[in-house]
Order: structure tokens, then sequence, then C-alpha cells
């Protein structure tokens, strides 16, 4: 099993770099279709959806967009560096990743 550990490893830092891909396509996409109130209804509030205010501003819409797109682009560098190095094992990839 220890032969196969850093393949593992490399095997679940693409699932959650994937993970993180997918989240951020579903704030875009929110985003998009019901805007700032649509988002924050999704990730989660104490107040029902049907409650909240409605957010018209665009700083909201862009903060939020923000977000979204660094969850993107942080998923997408755990992904290459996991295929490309943890693959590997080569000890950069995994600091990288670890970071």
């Amino acid at each position: 099993m220890n032969r196969y550990a850093y393949k593992v490893g490399a095997l679940f830092y693409a699932l959650w770099g994937l993970l993180h891909i997918i989240g951020a396509a579903v704030l875009l996409l929110q985003l998009s279709s019901n805007g700032a109130t649509g988002v924050l209804a999704l990730i989660g509030s104490a107040t029902p959806a049907a409650e909240l205010p409605q957010i018209t501003d665009g700083l909201t819409s862009a903060v939020l967009a923000y977000y979204a797109w660094n969850l993107l682009w942080i998923g997408l560098l755990v992904l290459v560096v996991a295929l490309k190095w943890n693959w590997q094992n080569s000890p950069t990839g995994y600091w990288l990743n670890l970071g």
C-alpha cells in the first residue's frame, strides 16, 4: 500500500480541485440567473429564501463573482498540480497542494 500512497493522495487532491471547480460553476450560474440574492440563498442563510431582501446593487454581485472566480482558479490549480506533480510523487507538488 505504501507504494501507491502518493497516487491515492493525488486522486484525493484532484477530487478536492474538482469540488471547488463545480462549486464555483454553480455559484457563477446562480449569480447570472438569479443575482446576488439567489447566491446568498444558495450558500446558506438562517432566513428563508423567499424572505431575503432583493439585492440589486452591483457591488454585492461583484464581490460574490470575485469569490466564485477565486474558487474556480484555485480549484484548477489544485487539479493541475495533483495530476502533473502529485501523481509523480514530486515534493514540490506536495507542498504546493498542501499550501
